[in-house]
């Protein structure tokens, strides 16, 4: 269905392209039409959401991501005047703190996170055998007594 649904908005643009242009570039090249998807990056959504929602100010405020922020969203991040960036994954191949980040005029600090990151807590915690696994143990316990 999503398909079909793209499909029926490119062709709304086709008209000054020969036939299925777009489509033929897009599967030619594997490019994606993120136009059409609604997914938002976690860095756009508390943007949109702090201007929805309202509360307090964002510009020099501070900001907590698991990824480092790509070019689209460190150039929001610029925008509104964020002043600290928390991150914990740098992003690959990125050009976001040379061009965007490191201007000259407003000073963006740029903090990686130390500490137990989510997978490895969860990972610690995770018990060992899961509820079924642990029955079946027990039982086998009980019956060798």
């Amino acid at each position: 269905m999503s398909k079909i649904y793209t499909d029926k908005k490119i062709n709304k643009f086709d008209d000054n392209c020969p036939e299925n242009c777009f489509n033929k570039i897009s599967s030619e090249l594997g490019i994606k039409r993120l136009e059409y998807c609604r997914a938002l990056h976690a860095e756009e959504n508390a943007i949109l959401q702090s201007a929805k929602i309202g509360g307090m100010p964002i510009g020099n405020g501070t900001i907590y991501t698991t990824t480092y922020p790509c070019e689209l969203c460190a150039k929001k991040l610029y925008q509104i005047g964020i002043r600290t960036i928390y991150y914990t994954e740098p992003y690959p191949e990125s050009i976001s703190e040379q061009v965007f980040l490191e201007d000259g005029t407003k000073i963006i600090e740029r903090i990686a996170f130390e500490g137990v990151k989510s997978y490895s807590y969860f990972r610690l915690f995770k018990p060992v055998y899961d509820k079924k696994e642990l029955s079946e143990i027990e039982r086998y316990e009980l019956s060798a007594q």
